[in-house]
């Protein structure tokens, strides 16, 4: 007997008719400068070859004008502040309308890019820093650098000054101060350590537990009880300023079957490739590039027929199954919700 599912319904029909990324993320940086940690999650895979000029970046952004409002700023085995013109690529960004998000352990930042980030607008855009620790000791192990190496100091330092900068200026950037949970750093001491530091410099401190990585064996990672028990600690010190994020496994999730979030994003590689998700944009999952804008212009490689072929592959076909943790929840409901058959029948009718 037929039943008519509403929800399902409308999720199915907002998600056929999008045909938009709801952000375009870019992986501009071609390192990530001292740091060899040991929970990268990248560990084990490679980065392509190339950079993109500042020009290629400006044309980019001007076809994604009035289509894609933001611009989310990252890397995978990269920190995106080690592109040599990051400051005219933010520069760019801010000047051509659009809202960003950096994800970055902070090293390259300097005094004129606190100034730029801080500039207006500021209204919706964000920086995550990842520290990791409250102690040099501590901080050296988990990012591999050497002993008494003085990292950790310039970055609480990079920190509470863009944090005096953006009181001067009046600026609503969020800056966010975040903390992977592994076997050295989860005790009580040094989490009130880290909260007693951070808590008012930052608009929020997360806690999370990290994932482990693609293709290489976890190390210094909390067991199954280490995590209920380091979350369960975390509990007392929620509230709106500081998130800690349940997950209570770092392995990957592969209970689905196709990936509906590529749908909603792209990701554009340092070597300016166009990738379905960030997860991707390496030269280990070339074969599920759509192309390149060197090469051809952004619209064209988001409507072409690689990229349609991409979208109705299963996981398994697509060789990845690398989701992080926010596509993960997307595929895992929709999966539960949507019919891929209705999208398969849309899309042949209208190449016809």
């Amino acid at each position: 007997m037929f039943k008519y599912n509403y929800v399902r319904d409308l999720i199915e029909r907002l998600v056929e008719m999008n045909d938009l990324p709801l952000q375009v993320e870019l992986h501009p940086g071609p390192c990530c400068g001292p740091f060899r940690c040991k929970y990268c999650y990248g560990k084990g895979q490679t980065l392509t070859d190339g950079l993109l000029s500042i020009d290629d970046y400006s044309q980019l952004l001007d076809d994604l004008i009035d289509k894609t409002a933001f611009i989310e700023i990252s890397g995978i085995r990269s920190d995106p502040l080690s592109y040599p013109d990051f400051y005219l690529l933010l520069k760019l960004i801010k000047e051509k309308g659009f809202k960003f998000g950096i994800h970055t352990k902070g090293y390259f930042t300097n005094d004129e890019l606190i100034k730029l980030l801080n500039t207006e607008p500021t209204k919706g855009n964000f920086i995550t820093i990842g520290v990791d620790s409250a102690s040099t000791d501590i901080y050296n192990e988990v990012h591999g650098l050497p002993p008494n190496n003085n990292v950790y100091d310039k970055i609480e330092k990079m920190i509470i000054s863009l944090y005096n900068e953006k009181i001067k200026r009046q600026s609503k950037l969020r800056i966010n101060v975040a903390y992977l949970l592994l076997k050295n750093n989860s005790s009580k001491g040094q989490i009130d350590k880290f909260i007693q530091t951070f808590r008012k410099y930052a608009t929020v401190i997360r806690f999370s537990i990290p994932q482990v990585p693609n293709m290489a064996e976890p190390i210094n990672f909390l067991n199954s009880e280490e995590i209920d028990e380091t979350l369960e600690l975390l509990k007392d010190y929620e509230d709106d300023d500081i998130t800690v994020l349940k997950f209570k496994e770092s392995n990957h999730n592969q209970n689905f079957k196709f990936c509906w979030a590529q749908r909603f994003n792209a990701t554009i590689d340092k070597s300016g490739n166009v990738f379905p998700c960030p997860q991707v944009a390496l030269k280990d999952y070339f074969h599920l590039r759509y192309g390149n804008i060197k090469e051809s212009r952004f619209w064209d490689i988001w409507n072409s027929e690689r990229r349609k072929k991409i979208l109705y592959m299963s996981i398994k076909d697509m060789k990845c199954n690398v989701c992080d943790r926010k596509d993960e929840a997307i595929n895992i409901e929709l999966n539960k919700m949507l019919r891929i058959d209705r999208f398969i029948v849309s899309s042949s009718k209208t190449d016809k």
